[in-house]
């Protein structure tokens, strides 16, 4: 790599709560190893260091804990004068965040400090969903003070055409202001990760393993999926694995118990390699009633495993391409999720031409987006949607 194409001594702050095991998290682990791969010095700033991630951090990041403040009751936002002092001695060239509440401490911060600094937030998720499920004061009070801030941001950024035209209506945004950048999901080291073996017995059957990966919340409707898989059941034999943990494993244990299936359907809890499981799967399947961009359908067709999905928000949509990389049914339909596991399940898709969909979402890719946000000033605040690589 030549030093024009490297990052030089160009610093690149990354500000967050924690490193535990999330979708959010691993995109920013994925971020911050591309970073530093070219060059670029970048500063890891968390709330807490604590978190299941925090190893795969590389050596050469510099990570430090952002002092919470001594404000009582009012969570992250403590940290806006630690993290505005920081900006003052250090003063990064971009200052990245990846979530609501940090978004808004940074350019908060970034304010207070009055540095040179670019700020690039970005949306991970759908914002509507995020204000229905909070309290009606708390969310009033965000959206207002959301909507004061994110016009002072340097870069606003969503993951997904849908989450981008949700945040824009929640918010105010003009949509010519945010900016489409896919997640950076593939990466070598998961493509090696999946070449290790899933510790689980029901591998070396020939029963094909229906698999589900995420944390065991309500907006994943695995309940969904449970009811599905049992009328999958009725005609073909198959097994359901879903792996994570949660909130919701006791309604789903009971469910699972309730219909019989005790002897087909796994819940072993979250792993932090999920990816031999996905290699092996013969079909993944996504449950939720919204998902702004789900990793774990691009991460299983890195490995050519066939995926259905519900058509929740637009983030299945864009990556299946309209259902040309696999089946997309209505949400809350068990029926029409248990017709496409099967039809999957009889008649594959190629997967070369999975991975192949798959290459679009490579952390290579993504980081030469972000940098364009990072660091070009010659632009419009907007870019246009992160292109379809083939």
């Amino acid at each position: 790599m030549t030093d024009e194409e490297s990052g030089g001594d160009r610093r690149v702050a990354i500000f967050h709560t924690h490193l535990e095991i999330g979708g959010v998290e691993r995109v920013l682990v994925n971020l911050i190893d591309e970073l530093t791969e070219r060059g670029y010095e970048v500063d890891l700033l968390l709330v807490s260091e604590e978190g299941a991630f925090r190893p795969e951090v590389p050596d050469d990041v510099r990570t430090m804990e952002i002092d919470r403040g001594r404000a009582p009751g009012i969570g992250i936002f403590a940290s806006v004068v630690p993290l505005a002092r920081y900006l003052r001695r250090v003063e990064p060239d971009a200052l990245l965040t990846g979530k609501p509440n940090p978004n808004m401490v940074a350019i908060l911060a970034r304010h207070l400090a009055s540095v040179s600094t670019r700020t690039v937030v970005s949306f991970h998720g759908m914002t509507s969903d995020q204000i229905a499920n909070a309290d009606e004061l708390t969310h009033a009070a965000k959206t207002e003070l959301s909507k004061y801030l994110y016009p002072r941001a340097g870069r606003i950024v969503a993951v997904s055409e849908g989450v981008k035209t949700d945040a824009a209506e929640v918010l105010g945004i003009a949509e010519e202001d945010v900016s489409v950048v896919y997640n950076p999901v593939v990466t070598p080291e998961l493509l090696e990760k999946g070449e290790q073996s899933p510790d689980h017995p029901w591998f070396e059957d020939d029963a094909p393993v229906v698999l589900a990966a995420g944390r065991l919340h309500p907006y994943k409707n695995y309940s969904l999926l449970i009811e599905a898989f049992d009328r999958l059941r009725e005609e073909m034999d198959a097994r359901l694995m879903i792996l994570g943990e949660g909130q919701t494993r006791p309604k789903l244990e009971a469910r699972v118990e309730e219909l019989g299936l005790d002897e087909s359907v796994a819940l072993p809890g979250s792993t932090d390699n999920p990816y031999p499981y996905m290699r092996e799967a013969s079909v993944l399947a996504v449950s939720s009633n919204s998902e702004a961009l789900p990793s774990t359908l691009i991460e299983a067709m890195a490995f050519g495993c066939p995926v259905v999905s519900t058509n929740c928000s637009k983030g299945p949509r864009e990556i299946l391409n309209d259902g040309e990389f696999g089946p997309l049914v209505p949400t809350e339909d068990a029926d029409a999720l248990a017709a496409a596991m099967y039809s999957t399940l009889r008649d594959p898709p190629d997967p070369g031409r999975l991975r192949d969909r798959a290459m679009d979402f490579t952390a290579e890719n993504v980081v030469t987006d972000y940098e364009k946000l990072l660091f070009e000033d010659n632009r419009s605040k907007a870019n246009s949607p992160a292109p379809t690589r083939r």
